[in-house]
Parts: C-alpha cells; structure tokens; sequence
C-alpha cells in the first residue's frame, strides 16, 4: 500500500490535476498493481528455481550480460582477478568496453568511473565495429537488424558479383547458395530470430536470381526453383522458409518445457505456463510477455504458423510432447 500511495502521489504531482479523470486514477493503481504483482512473481521464482550457471573461461575475447552493474560489475572485476592469478589470465582494461541498456547518462558515467572502463554505444576497436560471434553487438534491439541482417545482405550481394565470373553452370551456381550462402544466414536465423519482414527476403530472392541469370531475365519461376527436386524443382533453398522452420525450433522448447534450466533463466517473470501464450487468446492482454524483442518475434512467427498451417499444428506439438 505504501507504493501505491507513493506512485499515485507521484502521478498527481506530475499531471494536471483538472485533466484527472477517476478512469485515468483507476488505471494507474491497476498498472502499479500489475507491476508489483509481475515483480514479486520473478522474484519468487528467482528464489524458488534457484539456479548456478558458471562459465568456463577459455576464450580470447568473453562477453558478459548482468543485471545491476552497479552491484554485479565489482564483484565480475573481483573474480576476473582471481581467476588471473590462477590461469594466468591477463586482463587488458584498456580493451573492454560496456554496453548499458535502460541507464541514464548519470548512472552511465558513475558506473564507468567505479569500474574504470569506457561505456560505449557498440563494440568498436580503432572504428570499426567488432564481431563477436558473427555479431555486431550494440546497446539497442531495434538496430540488430540494420547491423547485423542489413550488412550481411550487402556482403552477400557484393560476393555474388565477384562470383559471376566463375565458370559455373547454372546447377553449379545454386550449389554455390547452398554451400556458402545459406550457412550464413542460418547462422543469424538460428543466433538472432528477430522480426524480418517480407521485404527483407524478397531482396535477398532478387539478388541471388541475379546471380543465378547472371543478369539476364529470369526464364524460369522462383516457385519453381525453390521447389524439391523430387517434385520436379531445383532445390534453390527458400530463406523465408528456413526462418520460420529456426524460429519454430525454439518455440519447439515452449511447447516440450523439457528443457527446465533454460526456463528457470528466461521465464522466471511469468506469471503464466508457457503453453498459455501459445494457445490461450487472452494472454495477448499479457504485454510484459512480449516485451522482450526476441520473445516476441518468436511469439508472432508462431502466430504467423498457426494461421498459415492450421492442419499440421496439432500433429505436429502432438509428437514433440511425445503423446
């Protein structure tokens, strides 16, 4: 109650208090309460599915993802040092970077004073931007796909160019997508399954019809392309296909809940059953669900499957839960 008299005196403080409806007070405690009860579920959970992740440190470059720098970043500095004096681990400060998320400036600065280390807005070494992974990392979702998807279609584009020049046939060239294009970008879809629209791969179709036609007009139907060879097809792989089917893969971990640990890290701040998102209706009122980027591609692309594939739906979570 005492934070529901504080919010709400925050509310009234900083609105006009002529333009105050009951139904604007009535949201507002129901928003504060929701909070509060979202809040006290993660942290029940948290306490309830306790769970110790420990990492192995035999990489040149590490990453690491914390919640409260403020308090975990001392105690990541502390062990990194123990950890130096046993491996002999040399830790070069001049090198690592912070990347802040939901901080303000203040919080931004104070934190990289404490620790001594540059917080930047993505990882860069002398200007150019540094792949871990195969990932640009930056501090915002929403530019994941201008970072790491754009760029990778403009690299697939200028390779196919140079490519052109090769004496291949035309088996040949789409032997070329299969073996050398499509690893790529599988390795995104299956790393990073953020939302792409169907611009995105109608681009990607066009560039690699340009390479196949060297050019030319297209004398045969990417349908007919993309098809099986055993229907008669060529086997040209279908990337909007492949992203649905790695997308698919990790709502496959929703739908089993075998996987207990992996659950106990990402859905600790759910107030309902992972299989209540998938199949109950009322849950779309369940914003916080969605709230996080990559949890909500999955959760439309699941949605997106349901409309467009109502018949193998069931069969399909049917085997996955082993019925």
């Amino acid at each position: 109650m005492n934070k529901l008299d504080k919010e709400l005196n925050y509310f009234l403080k900083e609105n006009n208090n002529e333009a105050i409806t009951k139904q604007n007070i009535c949201d507002t405690m129901k928003a504060i309460i929701r909070g509060t009860m979202i809040s006290y579920t993660a942290k029940r959970n948290k306490e309830k599915y306790k769970e110790n992740f420990k990492l192995q440190a035999f990489a040149d470059d590490l990453i690491f993802i914390m919640e409260g720098p403020e308090q975990t970043g001392p105690k990541l500095i502390e062990k990194l040092e123990e950890y130096r004096e046993v491996a002999g681990l040399k830790i070069n400060k001049g090198k690592m970077k912070i990347i802040a998320k939901n901080m303000t400036n203040k919080q931004k600065e104070k934190l990289a004073k404490n620790l001594d280390i540059q917080i930047v807005p993505k990882i860069k070494y002398l200007g150019i931007t540094i792949l871990y992974l195969g990932i640009h990392w930056t501090a915002r979702c929403s530019t994941l796909k201008e970072n790491i998807y754009i760029k990778l279609k403009q690299q697939i584009a200028l390779d196919l160019v140079k490519w052109e020049n090769l004496q291949l046939s035309l088996i040949g060239r789409i032997s070329t997508i299969k073996m050398n294009i499509l690893p790529r970008i599988l390795y995104l879809f299956q790393t990073i399954p953020i939302r792409l629209g169907k611009d995105y791969f109608e681009d990607l179709n066009k560039i690699v019809l340009i390479y196949i036609w060297l050019g030319k007009k297209a004398r045969i139907k990417l349908k007919l392309f993309q098809d099986a060879k055993i229907r008669g097809g060529f086997g040209l792989p279908n990337c909007e296909l492949y992203y649905q089917a790695t997308n698919l893969m990790w709502v496959k971990e929703w739908i089993t809940l075998r996987n207990t640990r992996l659950f106990t890290l990402e859905g600790h701040d759910l107030l309902l059953g992972w299989h209540a998102f998938l199949w109950y209706k009322g849950t779309k009122t369940q914003g916080y669900f969605r709230r996080y980027y990559i949890r909500e591609s999955l959760w439309l692309n699941w949605e997106k499957t349901k409309r467009q594939y109502t018949w193998l739906i069931l069969p399909c979570v049917v085997d996955l839960c082993g019925c």
